[in-house]
């Protein structure tokens, strides 16, 4: 499936048009309001961002008035496309963060905030190891039960507490300008003055959001692109607990996988996720649940969290 995106505001001012005046239906997509209309196997919409977009069985056509939303959204189409033929091979997606040490990879799950991304950045630095994914991971199992993880290409969300810890902050802060569109203006303005103070929406943390080559370029941590699971890790991130690693972590299964809340932010209006097949996840389950579990417990003491996560090098 070929996709093309580019910015054109005549176009765009084309299928507005066409979605305007046949019936449609309005949907929340990234938090903003979306306009579709279905004609057979294609979809036309446009969103709140004046980007337009038109879906077939053949090809995804984006077009818009900015270059950055318009790339941001080509972006996520194409790697939605892409993951529904990593589905259809027998990927699951799995909701982990991973870091991979001469082809080995160490996997964290849990629930969002239970420390997936910061044990998993943590854990690159102690070791020097790459980070494979933040949030986000793909997962097959084989004959053999020998699980294969490859990454889901994400902007990295870092909060200001270990940016500062770790010393990041500075380098994130020198280029603020530069960060991934997601990063809302507070957080900019924040960074501008060098305030390392969380800022918060409710009970969400609003943090710096990282494209993945900036981990390197300011964080110092090389990108892996596949590992062969050998530890699956179970995070929890505590400020007054002392740094441990423990065994009798619990069973990984449904739960680690996205569905409902976490895909809702992006649903499928387009038709480009296909379900994943209740075989491959339960073999995807069986490997991870056959090999060593381990809780880690952080604390907010970057060198004594550093001391026991080098227990895993």
């Amino acid at each position: 499936m070929d996709v093309t995106a580019r910015v054109d505001p005549a176009r765009v001012d084309e299928i507005t048009a066409q979605v305007d005046t046949s019936a449609h239906d309005t949907v929340l997509y990234a938090r903003k309001d979306m306009r579709l209309t279905r004609t057979g196997t294609t979809t036309l919409a446009y969103g709140e961002d004046h980007v337009t977009y038109m879906v077939s069985g053949t090809g995804i056509e984006i077009v818009g008035t900015d270059p950055v939303t318009v790339a941001s959204a080509a972006c996520r189409l194409t790697r939605e496309a892409l993951r529904g033929r990593l589905v259809a091979a027998g990927w699951v997606l799995l909701h982990a963060s991973a870091v991979v040490r001469d082809g080995r990879a160490a996997v964290a799950f849990g629930t969002k905030g239970s420390g997936k991304t910061a044990v998993a950045l943590q854990l690159a630095t102690a070791t020097g190891g790459a980070l494979l994914a933040n949030d986000r991971v793909f997962a097959r199992a084989d004959d053999t039960g020998t699980v294969t993880v490859l990454p889901w290409p994400a902007a990295a969300a870092i909060g200001f507490g270990l940016l500062d810890a770790a010393g990041w902050y500075d380098a994130v802060a020198t280029a603020r300008d530069e960060l991934h569109p997601s990063t809302i203006s507070a957080v900019l303005d924040a960074l501008a003055t060098r305030d390392r103070t969380p800022i918060h929406q409710g009970s969400r943390e609003l943090k710096p959001q990282l494209y993945p080559d900036q981990l390197t370029s300011l964080l110092g941590i090389p990108l892996a692109t596949s590992g062969i699971v050998d530890v699956a890790l179970f995070p929890s991130v505590n400020a007054t607990s002392n740094p441990d690693l423990g065994g009798g972590g619990r069973m990984v299964g449904a739960d680690d996988t996205f569905s409902g809340q976490e895909e809702d932010r992006y649903p499928n209006v387009f038709g480009l996720r296909t379900p994943e097949p209740d075989h491959a996840r339960a073999a995807v389950f069986a490997a991870l649940n056959a090999l060593p579990k381990l809780t880690a417990t952080l604390g907010h003491d970057i060198r004594a969290n550093t001391d026991v996560l080098r227990k895993l090098d």
